[in-house]
């Protein structure tokens, strides 16, 4: 998945992302964990960061997923997150 954010941190180089698949109980079902990248204003598309995560195995064919991008750095507590949802991926 390619993402952008804008993340401008007291602490320099503490920018990290990761995203989880949800079912539709909005279980976790995979998880790609915390991966740092890179501060700044990364809004334009030659700027977006990507992840991957991998669906469960053994899923269904057209199984569809929510989306949760959580992005955080050292300005945000470690439970603070701003998450994206998008079904039907």
């Amino acid at each position: 998945m390619k993402f952008g954010y804008i993340s401008n941190p007291d602490v320099l180089g503490s920018t990290e992302a990761k995203i989880q698949l949800l079912d539709g109980s909005d279980a976790v079902v995979a998880d790609s964990r915390w991966h740092t990248v890179p501060d700044g204003d990364k809004t334009a598309s030659a700027n977006w960061q990507s992840l991957n995560v991998v669906t469960p195995t053994g899923a269904p064919d057209a199984t569809q997923y929510k989306i949760v991008l959580q992005v955080a750095n050292s300005n945000s507590s470690p439970n603070w997150v701003e998450d994206i949802q998008t079904p039907g991926l």
